[in-house]
């Protein structure tokens, strides 16, 4: 059964709504303290530019691993944020869920759950992962039922500042990253209007789970944390469904973080054009598990953080920029 184009595009905008839920909504509102829930929209034409990137055509691997420039600025894109989220999600769950729990058990625990998503090949990842990451959504919605008040004269008090506007580039390749998924999955043709309306759609969702924390708490509080986005979750009262959202967010950041990096996992697997029983498919997690735990031992600045993000950001729209190339050299060569 091939994969429709409704169930890749769902499943791509989830899986950006959850790195936005993990780790990007926290440095948007660190970096930005006072309108951390601007940024996304900021970089909309930005990452709308690249929509033009990618080809009609579905199937664009072998593109990709005839050129070896390729294949490595793309390996190195798939180190950097994974690394980044699975520092990120070890981080909260250590800081605010498992305590007493070893980094190094839950990391095992994610790669190996991610190993074994992954040798079901992308399309089933993507099936698997559209009807778990429609559940997740359901439970999310419960958060409309929340007791909590909204309190919309906070914002009279906060004065929009955009300071260093550099750390911008800390964002594009989250969505970005959205569009990757279509280089690698055959299916039909892909239409470019429809991208367009992913990434607009993806990007106003993602600004008003970001626009809420405004409503709870105003900038100052946000110095003083060290998730800013997370604490809402604490703030919220729901006495008709789930007490603790919390947990809520905890189920969705682990969905989030196994469907996002086993379809990592795979992409690497494809690049070093590997089988899926052979010992190759182990260099990839391996590699990023050491430096998950080489990370965590550094404790990581906000300023280091933001550097990282940025480069991620210069090395996957070079990936995109180069692969245009490679496609029109292509046809020009086959004309």
């Amino acid at each position: 059964m091939k994969l429709s184009r409704i169930q890749l595009y769902v499943y791509s905008v989830l899986i950006t709504v959850g790195g936005v839920s993990l780790f990007a909504a926290n440095m948007a509102i660190k970096n930005f303290p006072t309108c951390g829930y601007l940024v996304f929209l900021l970089i909309l034409p930005f990452v709308l530019i690249f929509v033009t990137f990618i080809p009609r055509e579905a199937n664009c691997i072998k593109t990709i691993l005839d050129h070896n420039y390729l294949r490595i600025i793309l390996l190195i894109y798939l180190l950097l944020s994974g690394l980044f989220s699975l520092s990120a999600y070890i981080g909260i769950v250590s800081d605010y869920y498992y305590q007493e729990t070893s980094h190094f058990i839950l990391l095992i625990l994610i790669i190996l759950t991610c190993l074994f998503m992954s040798t079901y090949g992308l399309a089933n990842i993507v099936r698997i992962g559209f009807v778990m990451l429609l559940v997740v959504l359901v439970l999310y919605t419960l958060t409309l039922t929340s007791n909590t008040t909204h309190d919309f004269t906070l914002l009279k008090h906060t004065p929009l500042k955009l300071n260093n506007l550099y750390n911008l580039l800390c964002f594009p390749f989250l969505f970005l990253d959205e569009l990757l998924l279509f280089l690698f999955i055959p299916t039909k043709k892909i239409n470019k209007f429809s991208l367009i309306l992913m990434i607009v759609g993806t990007i106003v969702f993602s600004t008003g789970l970001i626009f809420e924390c405004y409503l709870f708490f105003t900038p100052k509080y946000f110095e003083n944390s060290k998730y800013p986005y997370l604490i809402k979750y604490f703030a919220y009262r729901n006495n008709h469904y789930l007490e603790h959202l919390d947990i809520l967010y905890l189920i969705c950041t682990t969905a989030f973080i196994i469907f996002h990096f086993s379809t990592q996992c795979e992409i690497a697997r494809i690049i070093f054009k590997g089988k899926r029983n052979s010992i190759i498919t182990l260099i990839f997690p391996t590699v990023l598990a050491i430096g998950v735990i080489f990370n965590y031992k550094l404790n990581m600045t906000k300023e280091v953080a933001s550097l990282i993000l940025m480069i991620t950001t210069i090395i996957l729209t070079l990936f995109f920029i180069l692969f245009k190339f490679a496609r029109r050299k292509k046809h020009a060569t086959n004309n």
